[in-house]
């Protein structure tokens, strides 16, 4: 109950945290709890120039200076709406004019309120030359309150984080947002126990947050990272035993047959199986012949004959009186996949057509674009269990699309289909079962 009091704090909505330009601005990419903000990292880091004098610095250079507002003044532009604000500074030895080119007076009276004569900061910026005067200056720089201390030295060096942006959205604005946030961090959702992180070595969420989104060096962001990087894969790996677990309460068709597709297809074949290829069926045969669904990779080079292995591990499914589906993400492949099985079956592919082997199965194509007329008797075999092998793009997932008892998926291109999807083909195995998938 703890545990789940928590992380309802933790989802603590933006909305209540931030004022409304803040929310907005996390809300534009998909952010609006305290949880997701805490974990919105940077972008990058930028570190600030060495703090140097005003009177070493040169035309373009970047700087970075303690210095003291001497003098502020502003006035309106001629050629153009908005007011020009100047403001002189000097670290002891040289003044140097910091000029900020605004459009609102609201904004001067923003900057006369941080930079009020005496004022102690520390700026960064680049160097560059008035094009009346032709003085240095540094023009619109960022600035903060400084303090001569180590800590306030160290402050004034700290990377500082750059996050993505939208249109209209100042980087500050983000900052500031994150900043706020920091205070809460107590009352973060913790997936991953303390006591594994300091068995890791990794610095406990609060920590972590502070780490990234408030830096003192280079270092504290490495350490911050890692962090959410472990979280992350913590997660993942955690949902991952989670399916496997249920897997293992799950139900799926044995698919044990030896025969008689395999061997027939096997001897029709135009070329001899490399060694790979049969070690691969192999251990494909094995995950598919227990009774639980397994989820299995086919990786290779184009070429390398995966088509043909998830073939015999599909006309083992049929051996083992079940049927088989291949999903593809377009027509175009779907029609590519049918036609390459059909042909390397030939006879076997041709049940109840004249020149079929005895032995042999349907292979049926089902996609959105079929006529009528071929959809229904598509349909018909797929339901009658008549087509042992159905090919198809997502109409196969269609509510619709009723199997007779599918025990093997294989998947084209797993990236183009997403959670909803395989969770939708879990679901057409037969008497509760689910099948086996195999992604190539």
């Amino acid at each position: 109950m703890a545990r789940r009091q928590e992380s309802a704090r933790g989802s603590m909505p933006l909305s209540e945290l931030l004022v409304s330009k803040e929310s907005r601005a996390m809300a534009s990419f998909g952010v609006r709890d305290l949880d997701t903000m805490m974990r919105f990292a940077p972008r990058r880091y930028v570190v600030p120039a060495p703090l140097r004098s005003l009177h070493e610095v040169s035309e373009g250079e970047e700087v970075s200076a303690v210095v003291s507002v001497v003098s502020v003044r502003d006035r309106a532009m001629r050629s153009r709406r908005g007011f020009i604000l100047e403001v002189i500074v000097s670290d002891g030895i040289e003044d140097m004019p910091l000029t900020f080119f605004l459009t609102k007076h609201h904004q001067v009276q923003w900057h006369r309120g941080r930079l009020p004569v005496g004022a102690h900061v520390v700026v960064h910026g680049t160097v560059g030359r008035n094009d009346y005067r032709g003085e240095l200056q540094i023009a619109h720089p960022t600035y903060e309150p400084y303090e001569d201390t180590d800590e306030g030295r160290v402050l004034a060096q700290r990377p500082k984080p750059v996050y993505p942006l939208r249109q209209n959205i100042a980087q500050s604005t983000m900052r500031s947002a994150t900043e706020k946030g920091l205070e809460f961090t107590d009352s973060l959702s913790r997936p991953v126990p303390d006591e594994v992180l300091v068995r890791r070595g990794l610095p406990l969420l609060p920590e972590a947050a502070r780490l990234v989104h408030t830096p003192l060096t280079l270092e504290d962001t490495r350490r911050g990272m890692a962090h959410l990087r472990y979280e992350e894969a913590f997660v993942l790996q955690a949902i991952f035993a989670q399916r496997r677990a249920q897997d293992e309460r799950t139900p799926a068709p044995v698919l044990a047959a030896e025969g008689p597709l395999q061997d027939l297809f096997d001897e029709r074949l135009p070329f001899t199986l490399t060694d790979g290829q049969r070690e691969i069926g192999e251990r494909l045969t094995e995950r598919i012949g227990n009774g639980h669904p397994t989820s299995a990779l086919l990786q290779g080079d184009v070429g390398s004959g995966k088509t043909v292995v998830a073939l015999r591990a599909m006309l083992r499914a049929v051996d083992s009186g079940h049927q088989a589906a291949l999903l593809a993400p377009t027509e175009v492949l779907a029609e590519q996949h049918h036609r390459t099985m059909t042909t390397l079956l030939g006879e076997l592919a041709r049940a109840g057509q004249l020149d079929a082997h005895p032995d042999a199965t349907r292979v049926r194509l089902l996609t959105g674009s079929q006529r009528t007329a071929g959809r229904r008797e598509t349909l018909l075999d797929v339901t009658s269990g008549q087509a042992g092998i159905v090919v198809g793009t997502h109409a196969l997932l269609n509510e619709g699309v009723e199997f007779a008892s599918l025990g093997l998926v294989v998947i084209d291109e797993q990236h183009r289909f997403g959670v909803d999807h395989r969770r939708r083909l879990r679901t057409k195995g037969p008497a509760g079962q689910s099948p086996h998938v195999i992604v190539m």
